[in-house]
């Protein structure tokens, strides 16, 4: 007789205006839900448009040891023999990366051919100085210094017309790469997003854990969390009342959380984890 799979849960996490407050980034709010998860060894995995080296620093501020996906799912970090042993051991990093996107390097010089044949008006981390980023994004300068260190993706401050940027589009498109909208930037990078990488990642929880019965939960906040939240099995979507939200009528369990930012996402997972363990 099959024993009975255990069930486990898997969460996938936006960090700003989600987990963490959009305003100062604290995540103080979501501790009773985050102290709960991490009791029952449920992973948390940040999923962000943040680079690599934001998340790591956030990760390990929070004690966090699970893979993360960043850059809106165009790198996946693994930590070394996290679900299998013998990883890593040929450089001196502490996990694996997995890029699935055009390196930064291709994407900046496609956007500054662009700009400078249509004289397109944006800013991306690129032409933005240290302490100009820190004004517009109310980071730390050892913060905004992680930030630009991009593997991916160019975030764009844009300064143009509606219609100039929906033709950026199309020209972006011809050279393989997308814009979205994130909270605060638009976002330029391959046709990948978050969704896809939770697909992949996802796959190698199954397969490390082959009898178990995964439950996934999916927490953002804007248009770039549209497809995290289509491949999860409860999505959530976070109020920001200082952002524009997507609809998101398609997709019937949506959770819609009453408070904002850490305290929403409390909220939500413990409602969602009162449902279902």
């Amino acid at each position: 007789m099959r024993t009975k799979a255990i069930k486990k849960i898997l969460v996938f996490t936006d960090l700003d205006g989600s987990l963490l407050n959009h305003y100062n980034y604290s995540w103080k709010d979501a501790v009773p839900a985050l102290t709960r998860l991490y009791k029952n060894s449920y992973p948390v995995i940040f999923t962000s448009s943040k680079t690599s080296a934001e998340i790591q620093q956030i990760r390990q501020e929070m004690g966090n040891i699970h893979p993360c996906i960043s850059e809106n799912g165009a790198v996946v970090n693994i930590p070394c023999a996290y679900f299998e042993a013998g990883l890593c051991d040929e450089n001196e990093s502490n996990s694996d990366s997995y890029l699935f996107a055009k390196p930064y390097e291709e994407i900046i010089a496609v956007l500054a051919a662009l700009r400078d044949e249509y004289q397109f008006v944006f800013r991306g981390f690129n032409d933005i100085q240290l302490d100009e980023l820190v004004a517009l994004t109310e980071l730390s300068e050892e913060q905004a210094k992680l930030s630009k260190q991009r593997e991916a993706s160019e975030p764009l401050l844009w300064k143009d017309t509606d219609d100039a940027l929906e033709y950026f589009g199309e020209l972006l498109k011809k050279e393989d790469l997308i814009i979205t909208k994130g909270g605060r930037f638009y976002h330029v990078m391959s046709d990948i997003n978050k969704g896809e990488s939770i697909n992949w990642l996802f796959k190698k929880y199954q397969e490390m854990e082959p009898d178990t019965d995964w439950i996934t939960i999916g927490l953002g906040d804007s248009y770039n969390d549209i497809e995290m939240l289509e491949s999860v099995d409860y999505p959530v979507l976070i109020t920001n009342p200082g952002t524009k939200q997507p609809e998101l009528s398609d997709i019937n369990t949506v959770y819609k959380t009453r408070l904002p930012g850490p305290q929403g996402w409390n909220e939500a997972v413990i409602e969602i984890l009162d449902k279902i363990v």
